[in-house]
């Protein structure tokens, strides 16, 4: 099985009183929220003229691949926040290998080649590595099993080598890329960080590329996501460790890291590093000006700002199988498709009664079904006509069963 880990109208000067430092935010027609960070002396240090984030979830995914139920939530949830903090976001939902590629290419055609631009990346769903564990990739919705089909996996799967292409071909000054995924460690070098963050200085406008990892390259991600979460925690201002406004990626690196490792009791290690580069590895986006204000008619800009993102609720998991293709559903949801032989999974299925649905053409089997904490609910479709089956457990194993009818009967 494979598991998932297991990317305004108004203009204001703000005085911040524990730091001399101010920021200007206003808003241009037709473009993104221009913010000015200033000193004590009003010399600008950094200019963002848009500030612009590609969310990316992946959740409904087709052959091996678990089922990850929370991503559609965890992703709206850190939409809302991305948008609290200035950025007009992008959304992308359950893209296929084509439309992975395309959303990031897009986006950077769009917003990567203007200078003074912000960018946020942020992918949620599966990743897997090969070669070693040294090459890492997000997986798309159509992805096959690598194990059985790797040529296809490498065509699919996007490459984070082709992330670090896309990262030295943008002008934009500053980006950040934030993975919630398995092995996503893997794209950079992970770059020790300070005890106590930097201040802001001239250094931190110059050019730069930062990533933050869920975990580490060997590290399984669990698929209720803590690394989500806490990201939304820390645009709230908890990641405000030098208290002084802002929020920059080598902050919120710090804070990632301290508060994941501690949620899950050291099974999960958040990295961070720059990009292998000595044209971009010196500056610090900063991620949040906490004093930004709401523009005036930006429609969605803001909300659910004051809004705590849903508790993390208690899961299990669920796999599935069937004698016969078709289709599969959970509590009345989008329907997947199943195959003999390939079992479907879903991964943080919350605790409780749960009703699963298997159509194969005309026949139809349902059942309420138990999750239980922590563990793996198996159940198989049974249809009428086909009461006597075999199911490959893979491996070359075979389990055969007959049916008996009810009633009463000797054994021996």
């Amino acid at each position: 099985m494979i598991q998932k880990s297991q990317f305004c109208k108004i203009t204001a000067v703000f005085l911040l009183s524990f730091l001399l430092f101010s920021a200007f935010v206003s808003a241009q027609s037709g473009r993104g929220v221009k913010i000015v960070i200033k000193d004590e002396k009003q010399n600008t240090i950094v200019t963002y003229s848009g500030s612009y984030a590609l969310i990316i979830g992946v959740s409904r995914y087709k052959a091996v691949w678990p089922v990850l139920e929370s991503v559609p939530g965890e992703i709206d949830n850190v939409e809302q926040a991305l948008k609290a903090r200035g950025f007009q976001t992008r959304k992308i939902m359950d893209p296929d290998g084509k439309a992975l590629k395309s959303a990031f290419e897009n986006f950077i055609e769009e917003y990567g080649y203007d200078r003074d631009n912000r960018l946020l990346f942020y992918f949620s769903g599966h990743g897997y590595t090969l070669d070693n564990n040294e090459k890492g990739y997000l997986v798309p919705i159509d992805a096959p099993d690598p194990r059985e089909d790797e040529k296809n996996f490498r065509l699919r799967a996007l490459d984070m080598n082709m992330i670090l292409a896309w990262c030295r071909q943008m002008t934009a000054k500053h980006a950040i890329f934030l993975f919630d995924s398995c092995f996503s460690g893997t794209i950079f070098k992970n770059k020790a960080l300070p005890e106590i963050p930097p201040h802001i200085t001239a250094i931190t406008a110059r050019p730069v590329r930062q990533f933050i990892s869920a975990g580490t390259s060997v590290q399984e991600v669990p698929a209720h996501s803590i690394f989500s979460r806490s990201f939304i925690k820390a645009l709230r201002g908890e990641a405000d460790l030098m208290k002084d406004g802002y929020i920059t990626g080598e902050e919120l690196g710090m804070y990632l890291r301290n508060k994941v490792t501690d949620y899950s009791n050291g099974a999960q290690t958040p990295q961070y590093g720059k990009i292998k580069d000595p044209d971009l590895d010196e500056g610090d986006v900063i991620v949040a000006c906490l004093d930004f204000v709401e523009p005036a008619g930006q429609s969605g800009i803001g909300k659910g700002r004051d809004e705590e993102p849903a508790e993390v609720e208690i899961t299990g998991k669920l796999e599935v199988r069937s004698p016969e293709p078709g289709e599969v559903s959970v509590d009345g949801g989008s329907a997947v498709s199943i195959t003999p032989g390939r079992a479907r999974r879903w991964e943080g299925i919350v605790v409780g009664k749960h009703r699963v649905k298997v159509v194969s053409g005309d026949k139809v089997w349902e059942e309420v079904v138990d999750i239980t904490e922590g563990q793996t609910t198996i159940v198989t479709a049974v249809f009428e006509h086909n009461k006597d089956l075999t199911i490959d457990l893979g491996k070359g194993i075979k389990l055969e069963m007959v049916w008996i009818e009810p009633g009463e009967f000797m054994m021996g």
